[in-house]
This record gives C-alpha cells, structure tokens and sequence, in this order.
C-alpha cells in the first residue's frame, strides 16, 4: 500500500473571510465619506461662484449707469434709484421680492428686466443719495458732488445644506462734476 502525503487545502477560512469583508466595508466607508464632502465642496463652490458672476454684473452694471450719470438727476424714491444715463435715457433700478431689476427709458410705465438669476435671493438691497442738494451757502463750497451707497445681501442655494451667502457694499459718484 502506497501512503500519500496529507494534502493541504487551499482556501481561506470562514473567520479570514469574515475579516477581509469588515475591513474593506470600512476602508469603503471612509472613502464614501471623504468622495461626498468633495462633491459637496464643489457644489458650494458653484454656488459661491454662481452668486460672485451675477453680483459682479449687477453691480457693474448700476455703477457703469451711475459713473456716467447726470449728477443732478440721481434720485432715489423707495425702493427704486432713478438717474439719467449720459446718452439722455432714464435708467431705473428696484429691488422686486427676491431680484434686482433694471429699466431704460420708462420709469414706472417701462418694462424691468432682472438682471440677476432666480438662483440668486436677494435678501436687501438698499441704496441712498447723498449730497445731491446744492448748496448756496459760498462757505461750504457752494456745492456737492453727489454720492450713491448700494447694499446687497442675499443667498445662492442649491439644497438647504448647500448655502452661500454674501454681502457687498460700494459708494458710487458720478465722474462728471456737478458745479
């Protein structure tokens, strides 16, 4: 009789196995973790740049209007700045609920047009001449050069917990001298 050597068997075992499956669930587990707090970096991200691009054509867009204004004809009334632009055309601004809208031509009859996107809510908006009076006393000078202070806080959202909000303030005059 011929005696074979004992075989091995070749294989993992139930508890190797076991063991193998719960570290790689957690290695998993971290990684999910670290791939989700990226994708939601990115989408505040585009938030935060969604808000910066449209507040940044806003408010170049009314301090273009207000650079080249008529001094004298700056108003504000409301919730509505109002002004001449240098080609002669009223130009006027208002905050409508949650956007910033802008009018050439006709006023309170003209149509406005926002020029910010529904993805951005503008919780304020508020502007204010300053110094726009003249001033007939010839010991101050005798004149003003009028001012336009603009602030806008608002949000862009994308979910509840995806919220990027912002403030932004300028001053504003008029290049031309109104003497």
């Amino acid at each position: 009789m011929i005696i074979k050597p004992k075989q091995k068997n070749k294989g993992f075992t139930l508890i190797e196995m076991l063991l193998s499956i719960a570290l790689f669930s957690i290695v998993l587990t971290i990684s999910l973790g670290a791939i989700f707090t990226i994708i939601d970096s990115n989408r505040k991200t585009q938030t935060l740049t969604l808000a910066m691009n449209n507040l940044n054509f806003a408010m170049e867009s009314m301090t273009l209007d207000l650079k080249t204004a008529v001094p004298s004809t700056l108003s504000d009334s409301g919730n509505k700045l109002s002004l001449t632009n240098q080609d002669g055309q009223q130009v006027v601004y208002q905050i409508n609920s949650t956007t910033i809208e802008k009018s050439v031509e006709g006023g309170n009859t003209g149509t406005f047009s926002p020029i910010i996107s529904d993805d951005v809510i503008i919780e304020t908006f508020y502007f204010g001449v300053v110094d726009s009076d003249k001033d007939d006393n010839p010991s101050t000078n005798g004149n003003k050069q009028p001012r336009t202070f603009i602030f806008i806080k608002g949000y862009a959202e994308i979910t509840e917990r995806i919220r990027s909000e912002f403030e932004v303030q300028t001053t504003v005059s008029p290049r031309q001298l109104d003497i």
